[in-house]
């Protein structure tokens, strides 16, 4: 059941998430496309991350799916 369960809440994460992301990238939306950038010029650092938004949906997605499956397997 521990296992079972994971798989479903992890995949319901994975897949949101990525989902999310790829409409992102498909239609041009700054707030749910992943930049990455990463720069060293001498002795200057430079690091730069994308959008949390997809992730956080994804964990919100994440947290009812896995209620809803433990509410129907028992």
């Amino acid at each position: 059941m521990k296992l079972k369960s994971f798989m479903v809440t992890f995949g319901s994460f994975v897949g949101t998430t990525g989902i999310l992301y790829l409409f992102g990238h498909l239609f041009t939306i700054p707030w749910l496309m992943f930049h990455h950038e990463y720069t060293v010029n001498g002795s200057g650092f430079f690091i730069s991350v994308g959008s949390l938004v997809p992730l956080t949906i994804g964990l919100i997605v994440c947290f009812f799916v896995e209620k809803i499956y433990v509410y129907k397997f028992r």
